[in-house]
């Protein structure tokens, strides 16, 4: 088995398992391992799942720590509303992290020889981080 497609099993796998991150990381290798072509249609969609996946799940923690923390605020309780308020700002660095990579990537732009973007091209789909 080739190399691209043991990474594209990979992806495959780690979907079934919902494993997202290892998806993205077994994705990234494919992109790489593309070189000048263009991903196929079942590898693009593999990765938009891969970071749809990877974002929706931060996006529903932050919609939850919101929700507490103005729960904790209509409570008067400002020591748990600071707590919450550090933790919703690491969930929203992860969620910045993970689109800026995306939009890199999909761009092709700050990348050097051989990055994962070669073989983005037009991505379709990767609309998930509005």
């Amino acid at each position: 088995m080739a190399e691209r497609e043991l990474a594209l099993y990979s992806a495959k796998i780690a979907e079934q398992s919902e494993r997202y991150q290892d998806m993205v990381e077994e994705m990234k290798k494919v992109a790489v391992l593309a070189n000048e072509q263009e991903l196929s249609v079942e590898e693009r969609n593999l990765l938009s799942v891969s970071y749809k996946n990877l974002v929706g799940s931060r996006r529903a923690s932050w919609r939850i720590l919101q929700s507490i923390e103005q729960s904790e605020s209509a409570k008067g309780n400002e020591k748990r509303v600071a707590m919450i308020k550090k933790y919703r700002a690491v969930v929203e660095g992860e969620l910045d992290k993970i689109c800026h990579e995306i939009l890199v990537r999909s761009r092709g732009s700050d990348q050097g020889p051989g990055s994962p973007a070669r073989g983005f091209g037009e991505s379709k789909g990767l609309k998930f981080c509005d």
